[in-house]
């Protein structure tokens, strides 16, 4: 069994401008660029929207055990 997480109190006690997160938040922002740019080849952006969200669903259902019959759910609209 998973162990609790306990969300830190606000605000929290690290650097945001460390030269570390700097050059991921750089690395990120190309990234979500490119990404941005190639959703707009695709005709209709929502449809790629769509897939990441099932996907994200089935995932979750996977992981709480209930798989199966929540994904057929998805794909069936039922």
């Amino acid at each position: 069994m998973k162990e609790n997480y306990t969300i830190p109190l606000l605000p929290l006690n690290f650097d945001l401008e460390s030269k570390i997160v700097l050059k991921q938040l750089n690395k990120s922002h190309r990234r979500l660029a490119e990404l941005k740019g190639i959703a707009r080849t695709i005709p209709n952006e929502r449809i790629l929207i769509s897939t990441l969200t099932l996907q994200e669903a089935k995932d979750s259902s996977e992981e709480d055990r209930t798989g199966p019959s929540v994904y057929e759910s998805f794909r069936t609209g039922k």
